[in-house]
């Protein structure tokens, strides 16, 4: 996602909370042909695994980047602490 290209995943575990489905890459059943379908659909259309790209490293740099990690913890610490 970082160097702007899309992720193809299994739709179970850490995948579903980083990628978004047709937006920043593929999700599909962690079946071999599914797998391969999501494989043929990005290289058989460069347009859109362009599109899933430029999205999937915007969304890694809005979710993950160190500035997003660390207004997360600083939120939830101040909600732990009560302070507003």
């Amino acid at each position: 996602m970082a160097v702007g290209k899309p992720v193809l995943a299994c739709n179970s575990g850490g995948p579903i909370e980083s990628i978004i489905d047709g937006v920043t890459g593929i999700l599909c059943a962690p079946i071999p042909e599914e797998f391969a379908l999501a494989m043929h659909k990005v290289s058989e259309n460069p347009g859109i695994a362009a599109r899933m790209g430029f999205c999937a490293q915007l969304h890694m740099f809005k979710k993950f980047s160190r500035k997003a990690f660390g207004e997360q913890l600083n939120f939830h610490f101040t909600d732990m602490a009560g302070v507003w």
